[in-house]
């Protein structure tokens, strides 16, 4: 009886030990080189080489800001051509970029082209992170850093940042620890700071995409959600739906001159 005794206790030794090792071989598992992180990040993705190979991507989803419920479309042909179709009912906005500019068309239906110098700068940065120039250790514009292991929605998540001498923005990614899926990302700005919280992948052509995003901007303190119904990459993109409108609304002008006008206005009580 004691030989067994002391083989069973053996026996769950053993065990234990075999137990602690893999404990311990997890923990020094850990990554600490950004890079590897990045590698590592994209490979659970799918893959970097099915990464690349999305040349196009064409996504709709039910949209939500500041208590109005609406629809968003939006298409992009990789590295810098997109277009983006915003409609709550009582807004609609559109928004696109052929790679030559990038313009919109107000709720007025008036159109703009974006000449604000820091944001053509995001521009120019989000078409190289596209192009995953961030991955290079040599790069001239992207600097990146591990900040250690920290929480991101009570999940533990490796903190990379990627810093760009083109904009002067900061990207924060926060990439778990346990599945390596992107998990939350902040853009900080000069002039608002961007918060991203990514739920629900699923995989569409061998790549996992987030089909739900929570998205909040500060200032002003506004959050919007974004439920993705349908997505779709690889599919044949007209090319002209990049390009901005041919007409636009005529302006107007103030017959007296100057930026603004004085109007009476009689109100008569009953």
């Amino acid at each position: 009886m004691m030989r067994r005794r002391l083989a069973f206790t053996r026996m769950v030794s053993a065990v234990l030990a075999l137990v602690l090792a893999s404990s311990l071989q997890g923990a020094a598992a850990e990554l600490s080189d950004p890079y590897e992180i990045l590698s590592e990040h994209y490979r659970a993705l799918g893959g970097l080489e099915r990464l690349k190979a999305e040349r196009t991507l064409h996504f709709e989803a039910d949209f939500t800001v500041s208590g109005l419920t609406g629809t968003m479309r939006h298409w992009e042909a990789r590295p810098d051509r997109s277009r983006t179709e915003v409609d709550l009912v009582v807004f609609s906005q559109t928004n696109g970029d052929n790679g030559e500019v990038a313009w919109e068309v107000d709720s007025n239906g008036k159109l703009q082209f974006e000449k604000d110098p820091n944001a053509l700068a995001r521009r120019e940065v989000d078409a190289r992170l596209a192009r995953f120039e961030h991955l290079d250790p040599d790069s001239d514009v992207f600097t990146v850093t591990f900040e250690g292991i920290e929480k991101a929605r009570d999940e533990d998540c490796y903190l990379v940042r990627i810093a760009s001498s083109l904009d002067g923005t900061v990207r924060d990614w926060y990439v778990s620890v346990e599945s390596l899926l992107m998990r939350v990302t902040i853009d900080s700005r000069t002039d608002m700071t961007q918060h991203v919280f990514y739920q629900d992948y699923r995989e569409v052509g061998g790549v996992l995409h987030s089909f739900r995003q929570e998205i909040e901007t500060v200032p002003p303190g506004q959050v919007h959600t974004l439920d993705v119904t349908l997505l779709e990459t690889n599919t044949e993109i007209d090319s002209s739906l990049f390009e901005p409108p041919e007409s636009d609304v005529r302006d107007f002008v103030f017959t007296g001159g100057g930026s603004s006008a004085e109007i009476p206005i009689e109100f008569i009580e009953k």
